[in-house]
């Protein structure tokens, strides 16, 4: 039988690049899915568990710079794609309008 998994918040997946971490500009960077408590971002700088981290991005169609401040929960290397890194991000404050804004079909 499948495992269920069961999410406290609907993920949306998206393709985003990302602009800064923790202020510095970053390369290659992207935001692949992300709810109102979390994302999940891939690109070529590690960063370790439990380290903070802000992040900003631009919706492609949107010119408003949005940014979201959290923890990373977990980080693994992409073994098909070396060099290359996945994280987790759990948000320190939820983001009920974002959510809103993609659960109505904004473009994403």
């Amino acid at each position: 039988m499948p495992r269920q998994v069961t999410r406290k918040c609907v993920r949306y997946q998206v393709d985003w690049e990302v602009k800064t971490f923790n202020g510095q500009p970053v390369a290659e960077t992207f935001l692949f899915d992300i709810s109102a408590i979390g994302a999940k971002l891939e690109g070529p700088r590690p960063l370790a568990p439990r380290n903070h981290l802000e992040f900003t991005y631009v919706r492609p169609g949107d010119d408003r710079v949005r940014s979201h401040t959290g923890v990373v929960m977990w980080m693994r290397p992409l073994i098909h794609k070396p060099g290359r890194f996945q994280m987790g991000v759990k948000f320190f404050q939820s983001d009920w309008p974002l959510d809103q804004e993609l659960r109505q079909g904004a473009k994403f």
